[in-house]
Order: structure tokens, then C-alpha cells, then sequence
């Protein structure tokens, strides 16, 4: 499967990458950058929408017109099961779960409504409906959220970090003074992928020795490739923890406190032991 690795000895609070915000794909698109911004989807009805439909729609759009994003974007899987998208009917019913089955049958409902909304969107993108399902599945298993409005971040190299409940080696921040070196306060919390969209836990904060400069609150990010107003020199940043990373081996981090549902409907995997559960 997909992983990241250490290819040195990773020392505690080690920063592993640094990705400027104007590299992190948000759901707040700036209404600048022309691909599906607030004010492109209004009129097609984006408040009755799910956020992932519509973050997934820009992806597909930023797919088609390049740009910095464009290596990350041809990375990502090009298959992501998850249960709402992919599951029949039947399928669902296997789990034995009636809350899952409801949520999952009320996800695709939205999805199949949201795409008949963006139909013209699609086309001009030369893009299908199976296209968006993918992106929507992309996003839901790796989007992280943000600030007080829990706002979605997808961000290139983090993404390829796998879960872990016992010991993560690393955590995620969000450093929005890089080159202040006084004044450091407490990491903000960011939520783990996916189940954040109902509820809004943390994926970690770094461990003992951080890169100086102020880790802030940050109510919305950039948009693919465009740099969001009000960002500034904002950085994502993937720290080892405490004990440090040896080489070779797997950075990982926590999806949160999440119980099972969430790791099955938006994940697609349900960990083997989950102490949440």
C-alpha cells in the first residue's frame, strides 16, 4: 500500500515537511483563481451541497488546467473505496450496521444530487460523474480541518501518512509565523480526515522541539494552487513526535479519536483494534 517513510534517523520534533499554504488544496477557494470559487457555485446551489462535492469538483478543475498541483494530483489513487460511493445496496447491508447503512445511503443521495447540480461544470471540465465520485472519495479520506469553522485541507505529502492509535510517529500544525522567533504559542489542534465533518477532534500537535514562530488559528486556507487572502506565510507542517523516527520506517500519524463508522464510511478501512469503539 501507499506509505511515507524515513530514508534517515528523524530526531524528536524533527520538522519532516513544510508545505506553504498557497500548495494546500482548501474548500475556501479564493474568489480570484476562476476554477469554482464561492461565487461560481451560488447559483448552482452550493449551500444545499456537501462540502466534499464541491471541494471535489475544484480538484477535477484544477486537474484540468495544471498548475503547481498538477504532480500532486496525478499521484493520488486512482481508485478510493469508500462505502457511500462505491458500496451496493447489498454491500451496505452486510455491515450490520443500520446507522452506517443510513448515513451512507443519505451520503450518496447528496452526491448524485450535487452532481446533477455541477453537470455543466462537469462537462466544461470534460470531466463524468465517476469522476467526481473519485474526487469526493479522495477528499473524504484525506482532507484534514482547520480552524474554528472546521474548515477541509488537503495537503500534498502529508496525505500519504497512514493511521496509527497506539504510537504515532508524527503530527500535523499549522505555523503561521515562520520567521517569528518569539511569542510561540500552543500548537493548534487539526482534525483528522473525513470524520471531521461531523465533529472536530486532533490529529496531534508536534512534539518537544517545534520550529519557532507563532502556530496560530487559521479560519479557512488557500485555494489549489492560488494562495488565499489573509494567509500569508502560513506553513503545514508534519513533525516527529517525542521519540523520533528511525530510518526506514513508516510516519505515521493519529485520525483522530474516531470510532469505527467514520474509519468505514470515509476511510475505507476499519482498524484492527480501536480503543474507541
Amino acid at each position: 500500500g501507499r506509505c511515507l517513510r524515513a530514508l534517515r534517523n528523524l530526531s524528536p520534533g524533527e520538522v519532516i515537511l513544510s508545505i506553504p499554504f498557497r500548495l494546500v488544496f482548501s474548500e475556501s477557494a479564493p474568489a480570484k483563481d476562476g476554477g469554482g470559487g464561492a461565487g461560481d457555485v451560488s447559483s448552482s446551489g452550493a449551500d444545499d451541497m456537501p462540502w466534499s462535492a464541491l471541494m471535489a469538483m475544484r480538484l477535477l478543475e484544477e486537474r484540468t488546467r495544471g498548475g503547481e498541483l498538477a504532480p500532486w494530483i496525478a499521484s493520488l489513487p486512482i481508485s478510493v473505496s469508500t462505502p457511500p460511493l462505491e458500496f451496493t445496496p447489498r454491500e451496505l447491508a452486510a455491515a450490520e450496521d443500520a446507522a452506517a447503512e443510513g448515513e451512507a445511503t443519505s451520503v450518496a443521495r447528496a452526491h448524485a444530487s450535487a452532481a446533477a447540480a455541477m453537470k455543466e461544470r462537469l462537462d466544461a471540465a470534460g470531466c463524468t460523474e465517476r469522476d467526481l465520485r473519485w474526487a469526493t472519495g479522495v477528499l473524504h479520506s484525506r482532507c484534514f480541518t482547520h480552524g474554528p469553522s472546521g474548515t477541509h485541507l488537503a495537503v500534498p505529502g502529508v496525505d500519504m501518512c497512514n493511521h496509527c492509535f497506539e504510537a504515532p510517529s508524527a503530527a500535523v500544525r499549522v505555523v503561521t509565523s515562520p520567521d517569528n522567533c518569539q511569542g510561540t504559542r500552543a500548537s493548534e489542534e487539526i482534525a483528522a480526515p473525513a470524520a471531521a465533518a461531523r465533529t472536530t477532534g486532533t490529529a496531534g500537535t508536534s512534539g518537544g522541539g517545534g520550529a519557532p514562530g507563532d502556530e496560530d488559528d487559521l479560519a479557512s486556507g488557500s485555494g489549489g494552487g492560488g494562495g488565499g487572502d489573509g494567509d500569508g506565510d502560513a506553513i503545514f507542517q508534519l513533525c516527529a513526535c517525542e521519540d523520533g523516527i528511525e530510518q526506514d520506517d513508516e510516519v505515521t500519524i493519529s485520525y483522530g479519536p474516531w470510532p469505527n463508522d467514520p474509519f468505514f464510511l470515509y476511510f475505507g478501512f476499519v482498524p484492527l483494534s480501536n480503543p474507541n469503539d
